[in-house]
This record gives structure tokens, sequence and C-alpha cells, in this order.
């Protein structure tokens, strides 16, 4: 982080290394994951930032929208899934996009999010953590999501503190996100659930954070 304050250009100028075991603690104020379900009225838009704002009332139909194919805004975050065949990119529109790796065409468009921070695809390239803004109960609140590739379906939903970055732990068990309530956390989560299992403060200002390659460790800046 360029302590200029001049912004980010690449360069760590300081970096610490948190043990995985020591990431624990007592209860925080992040809620645990929330049934996913239908969280529209008939008539409603999907997000706050879809692209479609007042659709039409469909038979059968609980809510719709179009979208270009093209992201309708900044990138923030772009990931190759593990199995290269897909690139994940999400930023200021709210939506994640799934690109096919080897023609470069949009396979599918994930939308419930009113802008998108950070995502990290899970091991088996089935799913991807999405950290960014909008709740089940429509509104910009930071959120934590679980979302499945093959169906485009959203698995658990959690609102968070503000956070911004995250990664998940090489066995595929675990997410850190860092976090903000008047202190600095890194926050640690149960991948299949969404639910918090532990917290600590942070030893800095975290700008980005990674796990070592045995899950051991890791490292923030």
């Amino acid at each position: 982080h360029d302590s200029s304050g001049n912004g980010h250009h690449g360069k760590i100028v300081g970096a610490k290394w948190v043990r995985v075991e020591d990431v624990g603690g007592s209860g925080i104020a992040d809620s645990p994951s929330v049934p996913v379900g239908p969280i529209n009225e008939p008539g409603d838009p999907v997000t706050e930032t879809a692209l479609v704002a007042t659709p039409a009332k469909l038979p059968g139909v609980k809510t719709w929208t179009i979208d270009t194919v093209g992201h309708r805004g900044y990138i923030n975050t772009i990931q190759y899934s593990p199995d290269g065949k897909w690139i994940a990119s999400g930023g200021s529109d709210g939506t994640i996009r799934l690109w096919d790796a080897s023609t470069g065409e949009l396979h599918r468009a994930l939308v419930g999010h009113t802008y998108v921070y950070c995502l990290r695809w899970l091991s088996d390239s089935a799913s991807i953590i999405v950290l960014g803004d909008g709740d089940p109960g429509g509104g910009r609140r930071r959120t934590l999501s679980r979302w499945e590739v093959a169906t485009g379906s959203l698995k658990w939903r959690a609102t968070s503190l503000d956070s911004d970055f995250l990664d998940i732990s090489p066995d595929g068990n675990r997410i850190v996100h860092n976090a903000y309530d008047q202190v600095h956390r890194l926050i640690a989560r149960d991948v299949s659930t969404g639910n918090v299992i532990a917290s600590v403060r942070s030893p800095v200002r975290v700008f980005d954070l990674c796990f070592s390659p045995d899950g051991t460790q890791l490292a923030l800046i």
C-alpha cells in the first residue's frame, strides 16, 4: 500500500503474517448466513442496479431483468476457475459474469448484488464466493455470498461488517475476510454454511490478504 495516500500502486511497503490458529475469539457483529428464497415482490427489480428498473408483471414470474453482454461499469475483480474453463468477473454494476475461457463468450450473468468488491472460486470450480453489497431484504449492506455456477443459484448469503477482501483456504473449508467495526478484524467463516467460526483483531489495516499454500498462515498488506 502506498502510505502517501495516493492509492494502490502494486508495491508492498509492509506485510504482516498471522497464523491461522490465531484467528479465534468471541462472537462479533457479523450475522450468520440466512436461508435463500424469494426476496422480491412481483414487479420489483431484481436489485437496485438491475438494468430493468420496473419489470412488467408476468404470470408465474416473481421478477426478471435483461442485461448487456459486457459489464455496465468498472470491473473490480476477476479470476480464472481452478480447472481453467471459466473466468469470473464482477464490478460496480453488481453482477458476476462467467466467461468461457477458451472462446471469451459470456456463459452466464449472476444478478443479486448492487456492487461486487471481490470474488474467489472454490477449488472444485463449481462455486464462487462473492463479497459485495446487497442483502436479501434489498438495499446496499455488505454481504458475503456463495453462488453455484451450474445453476446460477444462490446457496447462502450472510451480512457482514465493512469488508473488501477475502481468500479461501487451500483445503476449501474456510473463508477469511477483513472487516471493520471501529477496529480492524479478520473473520473466518465456514465455506459450506457461511457462518462465522472465528474472529480476531487484525494487526494492520488490511488492503489485501491471501493464504499460504499449506493453509496455515495468512499474508496481509
